[in-house]
């Protein structure tokens, strides 16, 4: 019986995924690497690279990013969490460093669910609305004005902060990082007093929890940019994995507003802006699609 390798099968999926007539759009629980592209995804066309990593084209829709994501179940976030096992493992430093990123995605993530929790609307603000005005119906209206209030910052830092020529250095990020949190801040705190939180709790939250814990993150992140590109794009997918649950959905604009990508609504030049001005352009080209392709294909095939 012939056994074939990974490194047998692999070269095999980008040859299929190249050559399958695209059809229409199916469920999408599994990925079989490249080779299941053209069914999956019928607009994206992937390749092989040299150095045996997936390559996405331009075409792929970060809209669907969450629910691609979410479809993988555990397998996500398992995926990350082995290559950034293999990635750490003969540095002691970069041990220290990764687990000094998992303790701010937790305070970040915590902080954002006390928010919702210590300054919810008074439900009879909800009920004045209407009937079919509901709590949920509430955030998806927060979220949407949040993005407004911080589509307005992203324009101001841009007058601000041309795009840089180099990647910018740890005292320079953290500058320019405190700036964007200030006038973040400010445009969370109103939009959210608008809707019936408690302005004075809401504002101490975001300066005591909020606001240092995304500080500390940005910046870390930015480190490992420079340092270790490929270790960002993991740590930025395990990220992602941590933010599927419902009670981070006010977390993901403010995070967008820093070029993390699906994180949030950052399109086009604002986003290439974004990812220079805080990490440098040592973001490498396609990562969050690529971590995704492969996340489910090891999901399913167990390698």
């Amino acid at each position: 019986m012939l056994l074939l390798s990974t490194a047998h099968i692999l070269p095999l999926f980008s040859i299929v995924a190249l050559t399958v007539e695209p059809t229409a759009a199916v469920s999408l629980p599994i990925y079989l690497g490249a080779a299941l592209s053209a069914v999956f995804f019928p607009s994206l066309h992937l390749g092989w690279n040299n150095k045996n990593t997936f390559e996405s084209s331009s075409s792929y829709n970060l809209d669907n990013f969450w629910t691609d994501l979410r479809n993988l179940g555990d397998g996500a976030r398992s995926y990350s969490e082995g290559v950034i096992a293999d990635a750490v493992k003969q540095s002691e430093q970069l041990k220290a460093g990764v687990a000094e990123f998992r303790d701010y995605a937790e305070k970040a993530l915590d902080a954002s669910t006390v928010l919702l929790n210590l300054a919810a609307p008074d439900a009879s603000l909800i009920e004045k609305r209407g009937d079919q005005h509901t709590l949920a119906l509430t955030q998806s209206e927060i979220v949407a004005d949040l993005e407004n209030a911080l589509e307005a910052v992203v324009q101001e830092l841009q007058a601000m902060f041309p795009a840089p020529d180099l990647a910018p250095g740890h005292a320079q990020r953290l500058e320019v990082v405190t700036i964007a949190l200030d006038k973040a801040g400010a445009a969370l705190i109103g939009v959210l007093a608008e809707h019936g939180y408690n302005k004075t709790r809401v504002s101490e939250h975001w300066n005591a929890t909020l606001a240092p814990a995304i500080s500390g993150l940005t910046v870390l992140l930015g480190d490992f940019a420079e340092q270790n590109p490929n270790l960002f794009a993991a740590l930025l997918f395990l990220l992602a994995a941590m933010m599927l649950p419902a009670p981070f959905f006010l977390l993901r604009p403010l995070l967008r507003l820093f070029g993390f990508g699906p994180l949030g609504p950052v399109q086009g030049s604002t986003a290439a802006w974004a990812q220079r001005l805080f990490f440098g352009a040592n973001v490498p080209k396609g990562s969050w699609f690529a971590m995704l392709q492969r996340a489910g294909m090891k999901t399913i095939l167990g390698f």
